[in-house]
C-alpha cells in the first residue's frame, strides 16, 4: 500500500487526480512494479517522488509513509550509495578527469 505524498494526475489511470495523503492506487486499479518505482522516485515527469510505502497506521488509524529513502529502496531495489534517488555511478557513467592545459597565455 502507498500513500500519495505529493498530489498528482495519474497519466496512466485515465487522468486520475491523486492528492496528498490519498491511497494509491485507487480501489480497482491494478499497477505495475515498475510504475511504484517511477512515482516513489524522482525518475517521472514531475521529477520527485510522488507515493511513499504504508507499514502502519499512527494513532489517527491514517496511514504513516517511511521516509522517501526506505520508500524508493522498497519499490525499485537498491541502487547503491546512501541515496537511492542517485544512481550508482558506472565506468560508463563516471566523468574523467580533464588534462590541465599547459599552455601559457
Amino acid at each position: 500500500m502507498y500513500k500519495v505524498i505529493n498530489a498528482f494526475t495519474d497519466l496512466q489511470d485515465g487522468n486520475t487526480v491523486y492528492h496528498s495523503g490519498d491511497i494509491y492506487p485507487r480501489k480497482g486499479a491494478s499497477v505495475t512494479d515498475e510504475r511504484i518505482a517511477e512515482l516513489s522516485t524522482s525518475a517521472n515527469r514531475l521529477g520527485f517522488p510522488l507515493i511513499a510505502v504504508v507499514r502502519e497506521l499512527n494513532p489517527d488509524g491514517e496511514p504513516t509513509p517511511e521516509s522517501h529513502e526506505k520508500a524508493a529502496s522498497a519499490a525499485s531495489g537498491s541502487q547503491g550509495g546512501n541515496n537511492p534517488y542517485k544512481p550508482k555511478q558506472t565506468a560508463r557513467t563516471r566523468k574523467k578527469p580533464q588534462a590541465k592545459s599547459t599552455a601559457k597565455k
